[in-house]
């Protein structure tokens, strides 16, 4: 089902830029691509969830509860937001793997050799080059000149690519 859904979105106009997402071209959505890079983002409103300053949150689902907190407006969680019902910091080594868990899930783009340069301090092959060595040779990944991406046959078994650096 899925190499087929890839061939009619293609044949309809749809470019392929994440492993369960298609868009017409410029049309694809920005805050699922923000999560995509792990780059921040805020939520705001009852159930929103929040990803900012290696800390990840949730606020409260049920609007009495949010509106309950927010006017209170001290936060008891230890998160930014005064209505946050729960989350988790996230450490350097959780962070550098899901880099690469969520950043290989975009199609053509994969996880760029300059961008993990620049958030991590360290090459990507420094880390993860026995793995990309390997993973590579099953077909499953592919170096191109700015990175490393998912081969079609990659994105079938994409959870078992992802397993490897987390």
């Amino acid at each position: 089902m899925y190499i087929l859904a890839e061939e009619m979105l293609a044949q309809a106009g749809y470019c392929h830029y994440e492993i369960s997402n298609w868009a017409k071209p410029g049309f694809e959505c920005q805050h699922n691509l923000r999560y995509w890079h792990n780059l921040s983002y805020l939520g705001f409103g009852a159930g929103a969830h929040s990803y900012w300053r290696n800390q990840r949150w949730y606020n409260f689902s049920h609007p009495i509860d949010y509106i309950r907190c927010l006017k209170g407006a001290s936060s008891s969680s230890g998160f930014p937001s005064p209505a946050a019902e729960g989350g988790e910091s996230i450490g350097s080594d959780r962070e550098v793997a899901e880099t690469m868990m969520l950043g290989l899930r975009l199609v053509e783009e994969g996880v760029r050799f300059a961008d993990f340069t620049a958030r991590f301090g360290k090459p990507l092959d420094r880390i993860y080059g026995q793995e990309i060595r390997e993973l590579t040779e099953l077909g499953l990944l592919e170096v191109y000149s700015e990175g490393i991406r998912l081969t079609p046959r990659g994105r079938l078994l994409g959870n078992e690519v992802f397993e490897k650096f987390v």
